[in-house]
């Protein structure tokens, strides 16, 4: 097969940790592999792969680099670089900076596209369609070669990000979902079905079978509850501690751990605070993929309490869901986006309404109350992620679509 490239916003980030599984998968199974990024990760530490240094960046910018680009495709590709040129003048974008951007990434994007050609690039596969995808789409067409997008969240037709998305997923040779929920909703809005694959994202799980739970909750001890993602809002960890404050309430013994970081960190600690609930929430930051598996092992819950964000963006299948799941930890979660097709209400976990803490707390005490319950979902649960998120069984289904489509 020939190589393609793979670029994403910023490859190095702690969220991003399954796209470089991914792409270690994928190179195991024999497939060569360039990878850009729009700019470096601020995060230290974090991507121990070495994928991150691999990556060629657009930013900080080339001028010259990229002005000479644009020349040269106009030269030597006049039909292909003016096409693309009045694409991008005449993108779909009403918002005048988002217009505006998204031409601004033609002319950029002429720089990966230079690279491409000279590398032989067969096919150029972004994550997510958000400035990524743009560029992947330019540089696609001006070195006339195809592209492809995994589309990750719904509701993103309303984030600013996203602009073009339309052009994004109409120009694209084909796009994988991570969820039927996910294929459906751009369905609606783009009719792409036809075009589309469902591939899950996936763990490995030799990693988290070795850190399995090894203790077993007893009814009425102490609960250890953890949330793991990203402070933003469709995460929704401010009704995690909503919860809380009632179970404190109640005089329920637990302690809830925190894993992330994010615009709502301050926030969601001076709620803690002022709920009096600062011996009972601990804040941890950003963490490494060993302390998330050590403190996964430790819990007895895992919160996912996501909801959809005023700008309208929502969750695909959050990671953390497999990755409990195969430690064997007790999944609550929201019926929100592709969740509830991992999280199937009382088979391997439970499931409550979005914005609601009472729901929490109700599913919190039937966890603590219902032995069979518990040891059900909690094994059901296991053998879901072994059969459908399976990083290296998903790796396999990716490496396919590539084969017969590219």
């Amino acid at each position: 097969m020939e190589p393609i490239s793979y670029i994403t916003a910023s490859i190095g980030t702690i969220s991003n940790t399954f796209i470089r599984k991914e792409i270690i998968y994928l190179r195991k199974l024999g497939m060569e592999i360039l990878l850009f990024g729009i700019r470096k990760s601020g995060e230290m530490g974090v991507d121990d792969s070495g994928l991150a240094d691999e990556t060629i960046y657009l930013y900080p910018l080339n001028i010259l680099a990229i002005i000479t680009a644009n020349i040269q495709f106009c030269l030597s590709r006049p039909s292909a670089y003016f096409k693309t040129l009045i694409r991008a003048l005449f993108n779909e974008e009403t918002n005048i900076l988002n217009h505006i951007k998204v031409i601004y990434h033609f002319f950029t994007s002429s720089y990966f596209a230079a690279i491409i050609k000279n590398k032989k690039i067969a096919h150029i596969h972004a994550h997510f369609p958000n400035s990524a995808a743009t560029v992947a789409m330019y540089a696609a067409s001006l070195s006339g070669i195809t592209y492809s997008v995994t589309l990750h969240s719904a509701g993103t037709h309303k984030v600013r990000s996203m602009a073009a998305l339309r052009q994004k997923v109409s120009y694209a040779k084909f796009l994988i979902c991570i969820s039927e929920y996910t294929m459906n909703y751009y369905d609606n809005l783009f009719n792409c079905k036809s075009k589309t694959f469902i591939v899950h994202c996936g763990i490995d799980l030799d990693i988290y079978e070795k850190n399995r739970k090894q203790s077993v909750f007893r009814s009425g001890q102490k609960l250890q509850l953890i949330c793991i993602g990203r402070f933003e809002e469709k995460k929704g960890f401010g009704y995690a501690i909503e919860a809380c404050r009632q179970l404190a309430e109640e005089a329920v013994d637990f302690e809830l751990v925190m894993i992330g970081s994010g615009s709502l960190s301050e926030p969601l600690k001076k709620m803690a605070d002022l709920y009096g609930l600062g011996q009972k929430i601990k804040f941890m930051g950003s963490c490494s993929g060993n302390v998330v598996a050590h403190q996964l092992a430790n819990s007895d819950i895992c919160l996912v309490p996501s909801v959809k964000a005023d700008s309208g963006e929502e969750e695909g299948i959050p990671v953390v869901i497999m990755e409990a799941m195969a430690v064997g930890v007790f999944v609550i979660a929201t019926r929100h986006s592709g969740i509830p097709e991992i999280v199937r209400d009382n088979d391997t976990g439970l499931l409550v309404p979005e914005r609601d803490p009472n729901a929490i707390v109700k599913a919190i005490k039937l966890f603590n109350e219902d032995d069979t319950l518990r040891n059900r979902c909690i094994e059901n649960g296991r053998l879901l992620v072994r059969e459908e998120f399976d990083i290296k069984k998903n790796a396999m289904a990716k490496k396919k679509i590539f084969e017969r489509h590219i």
